[in-house]
């Protein structure tokens, strides 16, 4: 059991399997490729950061204390508000792994409730099926939110209602005021700091997000590949790290390729040399193949422009999954800050047809553990 107030020494606490940290790590995507990330869209308050996406979309980020002196799993916290008067609001809660490695083995943390300082129950929580996190939404988790405002910590419970692990809200207060001024709550009787006389429902409209008509997977023919000496000669001249002598490679030891269908005329190419390489960065090659084997690069399109790429960051390439992770074909690509992952940027491309257009942006400027990367640009797809 966590003795209280001060931050205990920590056991090992066992960790889920979060299907989510896939999307997030992976396909949520990369932004180290195209130099789109800017620092300033994300605010940090202490032990929170917060930011918000193009659609008004708020996420908050509980971070590590920078004096804390933890294990290799804890918790960390999460709030989204959507914009608008009936936006919705949820608080999650979940592992963070300091090793970067989950924990199969070990039997998921039977958290059930949040509670405050003293381990008083403040909001019942329920278990995600997808991401495996504690999560109470709207009405219930109003309550919850705004008592950790005056709250130094709080507190994770189990069935018996000892405490299993706590989350430290300094900064939390600020954090959420940001997200009251940015969705223009301010005054309002549905502001979660600067509270007021106004009707909720005064509360100003979310902007509406850009649109991205995706194609769907195309599967019925074959994907255009070229041979291993093509291989080289194509990327040679397109991609500036292909010119070093060692990269080329032979044809009997090319380097190495894959090849995804994406209409009847276009294939993708994700060529991978070794000798562009980094710490915990991969760059790969990538370029658009027609059906005479000829090779150019990607185009990318971006809410600041048009970029025509050869090489990205971390990219892959992956079809719509069961999980409904990812709901449509999607070109990603990330950057790590650190080997560990819990900060970067990154990007998630749809196909259009003529181009990749950008569906989802997510980034981190503190490696300090976070849940998750916080989303800072999302358009709707169609």
């Amino acid at each position: 059991m966590v003795s209280l107030p001060s931050p205990p020494p920590r056991g090992r606490l066992t960790a889920l399997v979060v299907a989510g940290a896939a999307l997030v790590l992976g396909a949520g995507a990369a932004l180290a490729a195209t130099d789109s990330a800017r620092d300033d869209v994300l605010v940090t308050f202490r032990d929170w950061v917060v930011g918000c996406d193009n659609a008004n979309t708020c996420q908050a980020m509980a971070l590590e204390p920078e004096d804390a002196d933890r294990s290799d799993t804890e918790f960390g916290a999460m709030i989204e508000r959507e914009a608008g008067p009936g936006g919705t609001l949820v608080l999650q809660f979940g592992p963070i792994l300091r090793s970067g490695v989950l924990d199969s083995e070990a039997d998921a943390v039977p958290v059930v409730a949040v509670g405050d300082r003293g381990g008083r129950r403040l909001a019942v929580l329920s278990q995600s099926d997808i991401t495996g996190y504690f999560y109470v939404t709207d009405a219930a988790a109003m309550p919850a939110v705004r008592a950790m405002l005056a709250q130094p910590f709080v507190t994770l419970l189990d069935a018996d209602g000892a405490v299993v692990d706590f989350v430290s809200t300094m900064g939390f207060s600020a954090a959420m005021r940001l997200v009251d001024e940015r969705q223009g709550r301010d005054g309002t009787a549905g502001a979660l700091v600067a509270r007021g006389p106004a009707a909720a429902a005064t509360t100003p409209a979310a902007p509406a997000r850009a649109v991205v008509r995706v194609l769907a997977p195309f599967i019925d023919v074959a994907p255009r590949s070229l041979a291993p000496e093509a291989i080289v000669a194509a990327a040679q001249p397109l991609a500036r790290g292909m010119q070093q002598p060692d990269c080329a490679g032979t044809p009997d030891t090319p380097p190495q390729a894959e090849f995804h269908r994406l209409d009847a005329a276009t294939t993708l190419a994700i060529i991978d040399p070794s000798c562009i390489t980094g710490a915990y960065n991969r760059t790969r090659i990538v370029a658009l193949v027609d059906e005479q084997g000829r090779a150019r690069p990607v185009p990318l399109v971006t809410p600041e422009g048009r970029l025509q790429e050869t090489e990205l960051v971390n990219a892959s390439f992956n079809l719509p999954d069961d999980m409904g992770l990812l709901a449509h074909p999607a070109l990603s690509t990330f950057g790590k800050g650190r080997g560990l992952g819990d900060c970067g940027s990154g990007e998630v491309y749809g196909w259009t047809g003529a181009a990749f257009e950008l569906v989802e942006r997510t980034q981190m400027n503190e490696c300090r553990f976070p849940l998750q990367w916080i989303r800072t640009y999302q358009a709707q797809v169609r």
